[in-house]
C-alpha cells in the first residue's frame, strides 16, 4: 500500500501462488483497522478488483477508484458513453452504474492509437480470408502438402 504521494506505508507477503484480486479486501480492511483509519481510497486496475471485490469494498463501507476497460462493458453502457461523451481532449462525463461511478475522459492521442490498432487487426483478418481454403479438394491439397 502506498501514500496519496506514492510512498509506501504498509506491506503484506503472501504464497507466490496467491491471486492478488484476493488479498486486496482483507488487507485494506486489515489496515483500516490496525491504523484507526477513518477514510480510505482504494486504487487500482481493473485486475485487482473484481465485481466481488467492489461489493465488499462497498460494503464495508471503503472508497474504491479502478481503471476499467471499455471493452469489458455492457453494449447499453458503451452506447450511453458514445453519445455522451464529448470529442475534445480532457472533457469527461460521469455514469452511474451498478458498481458506482464510471468516469470517462477523451484523449485524441488514444483515439488514434486505438482506431489504428483496430484498422490493422481488420487487414490481417481480410488477409487472413483471402488465403484461407475455399474448398475441400483445396484442404485435401494442403494435407497433402500440393497446395
Amino acid at each position: 500500500m502506498v501514500s496519496k504521494e506514492g510512498f509506501p506505508i504498509a506491506y503484506e507477503v503472501f504464497a507466490g501462488n496467491t491471486f492478488e484480486g484476493h488479498t486486496i479486501v482483507p488487507v485494506v480492511k486489515d489496515f483500516i483497522s490496525k491504523n484507526k483509519v477513518k477514510e480510505l481510497t482504494v486504487v487500482a486496475d481493473a485486475a485487482m478488483i473484481s465485481t466481488e471485490n467492489t461489493w465488499a469494498l462497498k460494503e464495508n463501507g471503503i472508497n474504491y477508484i479502478v481503471g476499467a476497460r471499455l471493452g469489458n462493458l455492457p453494449n447499453e453502457l458503451i452506447t450511453a458513453i458514445d453519445s455522451n461523451l464529448p470529442r475534445e481532449d480532457g472533457k469527461s462525463i460521469r455514469l452511474q452504474t451498478d458498481n458506482g461511478y464510471l468516469i470517462c475522459s477523451y484523449s485524441t492521442v488514444r483515439y488514434r492509437k486505438d482506431k489504428y490498432e483496430m484498422e490493422r487487426q481488420i487487414e490481417r483478418a481480410n488477409t487472413s480470408l483471402l488465403t484461407l481454403p475455399k474448398t475441400k479438394a483445396e484442404v485435401y491439397q494442403i494435407q497433402q502438402g500440393k497446395y
